[in-house]
């Protein structure tokens, strides 16, 4: 037996995120996802894992290619996470602008707190969605603002006492 899906959907809304932008490159073409679903695996080697849709083109690509880059976005690059959570916009477009370059045929987010260029090592399809681990090869770090977060269905930022949000909704900390 298992739980409701929309008991479980509310649930996850309240575990707070960081926000990162998942890229990779295919035969000239590039395509990137935002996603919340990143973490650690180990340090030693360096690794982390990502969850993508099965069904989307970050998987196709990263899949294809066993490359993706791991772009976490900073406090003022909001903008950037809507634009890459829409399947309407044209994807070209997003990475014409100015903000990105290339990383050794990978993507990546100019004042991004951190970009881990990986090379997926093992990808485990599990319903609607696939879970990439990408073995860190290397690591941009910057000196730009807090992380980006999300959290109960808002961007946010965290603050000295509670979580601020960007588009003026606050969620607070329990103490």
């Amino acid at each position: 037996m298992s739980c409701d899906a929309n008991d479980f959907r509310l649930g996850m809304r309240r575990l707070a995120a960081g926000v990162t932008v998942i890229t990779s490159c295919l035969e000239q073409e590039r395509t990137g996802m935002t996603a919340t679903a990143v973490c650690s695996v180990s340090a030693t080697p360096p690794r982390l894992l990502a969850c993508v849709n099965l069904r989307g083109a970050t998987y196709r690509f990263a899949s294809a290619s066993r490359r993706m880059a791991v772009n976490v976005l900073s406090l003022h690059q909001e903008q950037v996470a809507r634009d890459f959570s829409s399947a309407e916009k044209c994807l070209g477009q997003l990475f014409a602008g100015d903000g990105w370059r290339d990383a050794g045929g990978l993507p990546v987010l100019d004042n991004a707190a951190a970009v881990f260029e990986c090379s997926v090592e093992q990808i485990l399809a599990m319903d609607t969605h696939a879970v990439l681990i990408g073995s860190v090869v290397r690591v941009h770090i910057s000196d730009a603002a807090a992380p980006l977060l999300y959290a109960d269905g808002a961007y946010a930022a965290l603050g000295s006492s509670s979580f601020v949000s960007t588009n003026d909704r606050v969620i607070r900390r329990t103490a």
